[in-house]
């Protein structure tokens, strides 16, 4: 019984969670629904607490997948073949990524936010010799971007933070091509990440430099997700601003996208039509 509390309040704690990409709030939502499937739990409540997660983390598509294949299958086995898939997926992602890097010879590159499935991308590169410095954005208004160049610092990269409103300035002087995940991709290649991924994005377009995203293909989705607003408060004399904490880089901006089944180069929204045969 206390795996079982455990594990339901792990999932009280992800519909709260603010601070981490998709793939590491999916990877700790497969954990904590296959315990509970171990201690017996019903199909009822494990699409129960897959559908509260979701409803908290609207725009991050590999949830509703979760939900959706709960309502197939045998909810055991589907869980761990999940877990494995989504393993495998990030593993082959870092892979691709760094092959790229070597093509294109990305020695620095600039990035936003915290995303399991990019740091895995930066952190591989890097082991293998490409990568020599990563620069990343605070990312305000939850400053993600801060804990993220701490988890790489950890790992040993060398990497800087700069303020968000320096990332265009770092982009021109010093020639950095960007990289960022996704919480969504979009049919016609866009997607939708972090807010402050299309300020990078545009400068990045702006000084000849690629944009580089790093997703699984369980990303997928067939429109736009809701982005609920969120009240921000910049000082307390004065009123909050109303702000979204996500936004959609449109595909025209984007040169690489990096997936588990290949590299798809622009224009993304054809190359993504003919890797799945639309």
């Amino acid at each position: 019984m206390i795996q079982v509390a455990d594990a339901r309040l792990r999932l009280e704690e992800l519909c709260s969670d603010r601070r981490r990409g998709s793939s590491e709030i999916v990877r700790d939502l497969l954990n904590a629904l296959l315990d509970l499937a171990r201690e017996g739990a019903s199909r009822a409540e494990l699409l129960a607490w897959a559908e509260r997660v979701e409803a908290a983390h609207p725009f991050m598509a590999s949830i509703s997948l979760v939900r959706r294949r709960l309502s197939e299958g045998d909810p055991l086995p589907s869980l761990g073949e999940m877990l494995r898939e989504m393993r495998e997926a990030g593993e082959r992602i870092a892979r691709e990524f760094s092959s790229l890097s070597a093509e294109i010879g990305l020695s620095r590159v600039i990035t936003l936010s915290r995303s399991g499935t990019v740091f895995s991308c930066l952190v591989n590169s890097w082991s293998r010799g490409v990568l020599e410095e990563v620069v990343v954005a605070e990312s305000r208004p939850g400053g993600e971007g801060v804990e993220m160049a701490l988890l790489l610092s950890e790992a040993g990269v060398p990497v800087r933070v700069v303020p968000d409103s320096c990332v265009a300035w770092i982009v021109a002087e010093l020639g950095t091509p960007g990289l960022i995940g996704a919480d969504a991709v979009l049919p016609d290649g866009s997607v939708l990440n972090k807010v402050g991924s299309l300020p990078l994005a545009l400068a990045l377009s702006r000084a000849g430099l690629p944009l580089l995203v790093a997703a699984d293909l369980s990303k997928l989705v067939s429109a736009e997700p809701p982005t609920p607003v969120v009240e921000l408060e910049i000082h307390p004399s004065l009123p909050p601003s109303s702000v979204p904490p996500m936004e959609v880089v449109p595909g025209d901006l984007i040169d690489y996208l990096v997936t588990e089944r290949g590299v798809l180069r622009r224009p993304i929204g054809e190359s993504l039509n003919r890797l799945l045969g639309r």
